[in-house]
């Protein structure tokens, strides 16, 4: 009788939700759904109800969480590290995020074969302190210079670390699930609960932060002066200081606060009524949500930062000045009043995000990078 081959031991480093809440943790928990049938999987979380069962097959290890913002997850990082020191079985680690880069080396002296990945340099974030900033650029040192196997989900930031430092990264990018499920009845709901009763614009994001532009949205919507309903989804206690500016703009007045909205499907049959998804963040990695939207068909309207330009072109969103409130408004005013062209950039973006963006496209480039690491 022939033995089947065991499965390669394969656990998540860096992440911090499961479920998912978006970002890195949603394209994580992709992977995991996509290969938890090829590979023995584990991933280190937040402590949260629903992880332990939450996908069979699965094990999720729960640490406790010890405070918020960059100082609250290093703890967290190292009750995850210590579990692995002294606990750990796994073929192969796949540090997540660059944030949790610090214990790579004390990862890399028990576990030789790491996967690491970049999605972005944190410290461009104007939400963190200066001490944050630092360690943040001290951990993209320990990460470059790492003998792991390295790759980063945009091209802008592989041609940043060859360019900086010399050494060359893979290209992965993100991807996501083009089949999605829309939560019509909750969207109902949501938009009559809050007296949204026409085409609104719409912005997302997982947190409310000045890195997602949401101040020169409300800008370019003084600017502008929109007869349109307007609808902000996205947590807005992360940053007291940005959301005080928020509420002091002329147009706060106008808008419709959401909340942050989890439930993805739900979010999603949001961004598919709108009539434009405005996305005007001033620094990104990757943006998932960018993917999200356009893989859904809906016009979009964005800055144009590299990470936004690397995947999308000017036949495919209208893209607009980053930090300049005032185009942002005329481009918005263009998109309202070009109603057929706008559709036909969305549709272009909408077979570039399924075709070249796809989630089974990034779950095949990762687990070729795992057999790579393997000696596969």
């Amino acid at each position: 009788m022939i033995q089947e081959k065991s499965k390669s031991r394969l656990v998540f480093f860096g992440v911090k939700y499961f479920p998912s809440r978006g970002g890195v943790s949603r394209t994580t928990e992709y992977l995991i759904r996509s290969l938890k049938d090829k590979y023995d999987i584990t991933i280190y979380c937040y402590r949260h109800p629903g992880a332990k069962d939450y996908l069979p097959g699965v094990r999720a290890i729960q640490m406790p969480r010890l405070g918020r913002g960059s100082i609250g997850v290093f703890p967290y990082f190292f009750l995850c590290y210590l579990h692995m020191l002294f606990f750990g079985k796994y073929d192969i680690v796949h540090l997540r995020k660059i944030d949790s880069a610090f214990f790579l080396p004390l990862i890399r002296m028990k576990f030789k074969k790491v996967l690491a990945t970049s999605h972005e340099q944190p410290y461009l974030s104007t939400k963190w302190s200066s001490a944050a900033r630092a360690f943040f650029m001290f951990n993209e040192k320990i990460y470059i210079k790492s003998p792991a196997t390295l790759n980063a989900i945009s091209k802008s930031l592989c041609a940043y670390y060859e360019k900086e430092y010399g050494r060359r990264v893979i290209y992965t990018p993100n991807g996501v699930n083009y089949l999605h499920e829309y939560n019509e009845p909750g969207a109902d709901e949501l938009l009559s609960r809050h007296e949204i009763g026409k085409p609104y614009l719409f912005w997302a994001a997982r947190r409310i932060q000045a890195s997602k532009g949401l101040h020169l949205f409300l800008d370019a919507l003084h600017a502008g002066n929109f007869d349109l309903d307007v609808a902000v989804a996205g947590e807005p206690t992360h940053d007291r200081e940005f959301m005080k500016e928020i509420e002091s703009k002329p147009a706060y007045s106008k808008v419709k606060m959401l909340g942050y909205i989890a439930d993805k499907s739900l979010l999603l049959a949001l961004v598919q009524r709108a009539r434009l998804f405005v996305f005007p963040s001033l620094s990104e990695g990757m943006s998932i949500m960018l993917l999200e939207a356009t893989s859904t068909g809906i016009p979009v309207v964005c800055s144009d930062i590299a990470p936004n330009t690397d995947i999308f072109n000017e036949r495919e969103v209208l893209f607009f000045r980053s930090g300049d409130a005032a185009h942002l408004a005329e481009q918005i005013q263009w998109a309202l009043d070009h109603p057929h062209e706008m559709a036909a950039l969305a549709e272009k973006a909408r077979l570039r995000a399924r075709s070249e963006y796809s989630g089974d496209n990034m779950v095949e480039q990762y687990d070729a990078l795992y057999k790579k690491v393997l000696g596969l």
